[in-house]
């Protein structure tokens, strides 16, 4: 294979033999040269098809190595985005793993208290209801009219919670 270039081939396609009816004689040295002169204008015509397939092998090539060129470029691309994608993900992991943990122990400080202290709370709720209910009794007590009973009557006895 000739290392000719697109313009170098383009150009010597450009060249075009005599062709073979121009040298029209009818003398029989005239019809010898005739003969090799078709002979030289097939091998010129082989020599520009050559040219021509060389032309377009030389520009397939030319082709390709841009393709390759552009998808090195492309995977350089994808790989650069890939580990930007990667950190991404990297700091998101920590993130959640992070909330996770937190979370696990905001619930179990919760409960914690809860166990420690619902005694407690529960207790003085209690508390707090009785206090609440002795002081609605006595003021509803407070805010009866006195009932008078006939003579000879007990008056009867509240019932007990």
């Amino acid at each position: 294979m000739s290392d000719f270039t697109a313009a170098q081939l383009s150009a010597k396609l450009r060249l075009v033999p005599l062709k073979p009816e121009a040298l029209n004689t009818s003398n029989s040295d005239d019809r010898i040269n005739k003969m090799a002169s078709d002979r030289e204008y097939v091998d010129l015509k082989l020599e520009a098809a050559e040219a021509r397939g060389e032309a377009r092998f030389v520009e397939i090539n030319a082709k390709l190595d841009r393709l390759l060129e552009s998808s090195e470029h492309s995977r350089v691309e994808i790989a650069t985005a890939r580990s930007e994608v990667r950190q991404d993900y990297r700091s998101t992991r920590n993130t959640v793993v992070v909330t996770t943990i937190a979370t696990g122990l905001a619930i179990s400080a919760l409960i914690l208290a809860i166990m420690t202290y619902g005694d407690a709370i529960f207790s003085r709720g209690m508390s707090v209801r009785d206090v609440v209910a002795a002081a609605a009794k006595e003021q509803a007590e407070k805010s009866q009219p006195p009932v008078s009973l006939p003579p000879g009557v007990k008056p009867a006895q509240p019932l007990a919670r």
